[in-house]
C-alpha cells in the first residue's frame, strides 16, 4: 500500500475521498458521519447528504450500496476513482431531487 500525505490513508484513498468531495460539492451534498475506520485494512467510509446511502473508500477499491470498485477491474486507480464518483454521484441526484439533500 502507497501511503498518502494523511499518516494511514492510501495514495488512492486520498485521491478517491479528494474527487468525491468535489463532485459531491458541485451539485450540494454532503458527507455526513464520516469516519476513518478498521484495523487491519483501514478505510474511510460515510454518508451521503439526509440519506442513508452509505460509501466505503478501502485501500485500492470503493464501494457504493451494493455495487463494488475492485482495482483488477480498471486500468490504473484514477480510471477506478472515476468510475465510483460517477456511480455515487448518479445514485445521489435522484435522491437529492427527491428529498432536497
Amino acid at each position: 500500500m502507497d501511503v498518502g500525505n494523511n499518516g494511514n490513508l492510501s495514495c488512492f484513498q486520498e485521491l478517491c475521498e479528494s474527487r468525491l468531495l468535489a463532485e459531491l460539492e458541485k451539485i450540494n451534498v454532503k458527507i455526513r458521519n464520516r469516519e476513518v475506520c478498521g484495523s487491519d485494512e483501514i478505510y474511510i467510509t460515510g454518508l451521503l447528504g439526509n440519506t442513508e446511502l452509505r460509501y466505503y473508500i478501502y485501500n485500492d477499491g470503493a464501494e457504493i450500496d451494493d455495487i463494488s470498485f475492485e482495482k483488477w477491474d480498471y486500468i490504473n486507480p484514477d480510471e477506478l476513482c472515476d468510475a465510483f464518483v460517477s456511480a455515487v454521484v448518479a445514485r445521489v441526484i435522484p435522491m437529492r431531487e427527491k428529498s432536497k439533500i
